[in-house]
């Protein structure tokens, strides 16, 4: 039960957790460490504010006289020491990028799942919570991880298109992890090799998604019902912003970068972006936005691809590459259940999968054909893991760098 007030209300807060047992921590979306705290906030920001207390273990320390918790619980692959550093040279990289240190207070919250495989995230008022199972990523998709959900402080959330959330995830999701790559890069953790790279795989999972040349609509419509239309809005929206960096940087009429910063001053204090006012901006670049959102975002008409200039000694070509089959039916797939309709000729059939295995954990990226497939089955009285990559035996044209990392 709440108060129906508008999300937008000031409302005096008041916190005391003086009744909390002596050896626990305490961090959340407006404090961390102290037993009380007394402040103003957005009704809104209330809402959507995390809340933690317990045996975390909490550290601090301060990006331009700013305070940034790390709170976490359990044991990871990594050091808590390496976790706290990693946070806050990605939050000061970002930053530093947007030119803005305005947020008085944040919080970073890792907590251990039980089940394998796992890991889920939210991104909250001055907070990110992060829930994953200890093998569900190694620390480079991590930092990638924090990169992209801080990054939506700005992409997404300073800056949101107007009209139904899902229609335009092309721009609050998939210029986010145009941009988490890109400050990936200019803040040193990616080489330009690594960066390239990068490009490849989201162009890669681009141009072999099945359902790339859905329209708008029904892509929208369809987000919450399959994991191909809740990738596509990532991907698309990569290609389309680097598309746009290529053709302003190209043109020398600045680039994205610039773009998003007037976008910015333009949006002033409304809440969200018109989309006659974003291509407006775009045109005046020399961008003939209208057209090509009406192509390529509207109705799916597939994104071509510029190259960079700062990737002039790379070579920009098209491959030849497999598109995702997991060979098996993922609707049934959960621990305990037997796996079923395998393919036969299959890739997930040649790795030794059969009708009938009873699932015990999984690791699966879906439609990322690069990326292997784990299972841990019990087949009789045996258990096996099988591994192999998810790929068709048919191929599709993408553009690649040469000569990158993969």
């Amino acid at each position: 039960v709440k108060p129906s007030w508008d999300k937008d209300v000031q409302v005096a807060l008041t916190l005391d957790w003086s009744g909390m047992p002596a050896g626990w921590a305490i961090a959340n979306s407006f404090h961390a460490g102290n037993r009380s705290y007394t402040g103003r906030c957005r009704v809104g920001d209330l809402e959507n504010s995390f809340w933690g207390a317990g045996n975390f273990r909490l550290m601090r320390k301060k990006i331009h006289g700013k305070p940034v918790y790390v709170a976490v619980r359990g044991k990871w692959v990594f050091s808590d020491n390496e976790l706290q550093e990693r946070a806050m040279r990605i939050i000061g990289a970002e930053r530093s990028f947007w030119k803005d240190n305005s947020e008085p207070h944040f919080l970073l919250s890792l907590v251990p799942f039980s089940e394998s495989g796992h890991y889920n995230g939210s991104a909250l008022h001055q907070a990110f919570f992060l829930g994953m199972s200890a093998d569900s990523m190694a620390s480079g998709q991590l930092t990638k991880l924090l990169a992209h959900e801080y990054m939506h402080r700005w992409i997404g959330g300073k800056l949101q298109l107007a009209g139904r959330e899902e229609a335009q995830y092309w721009f609050s999701e998939g210029f986010t992890e145009y941009y988490t790559y890109k400050v990936l890069y200019t803040s040193g953790y990616l080489t330009l090799p690594g960066y390239l790279g990068s490009i490849n795989r989201m162009l890669a999972e681009y141009y072999l998604s099945p359902v790339r040349t859905a329209v708008q609509q029904a892509a929208a419509d369809s987000f919450w019902l399959a994991p191909a239309f809740q990738r596509l809005p990532y991907t698309k929206g990569f290609a389309y912003a680097l598309y746009l960096d290529a053709s302003m940087q190209e043109r020398g009429t600045g680039s994205l970068d610039g773009f998003l910063f007037e976008l910015l001053k333009a949006k002033g204090d409304s809440v969200f972006i018109s989309g006659e006012r974003f291509n407006a901006l775009l045109q005046q670049q020399g961008i003939p936005a209208d057209s090509l959102q009406q192509a390529w975002i509207a109705n799916g008409g597939v994104i071509p691809v510029k190259a960079l200039p700062l990737a002039a000694r790379y070579t920009l070509k098209v491959r030849d590459l497999a598109a995702f089959e997991l060979g098996f039916n993922a609707a049934t797939l959960k621990k305990g259940a037997p796996i079923g309709g395998v393919l036969e000729g299959s890739a997930a059939w040649d790795a030794g999968l059969r009708n009938g295995m009873l699932a015990e954990s999984y690791s699966i990226y879906y439609d990322q054909p690069g990326q292997p497939v784990v299972l841990n089955v019990r087949d009789g009285a045996e258990t096996r893991r099988i591994t192999y990559l998810p790929k068709k035996k048919q191929s599709v044209s993408v553009p690649q760098y040469e000569g990158v990392e993969d």
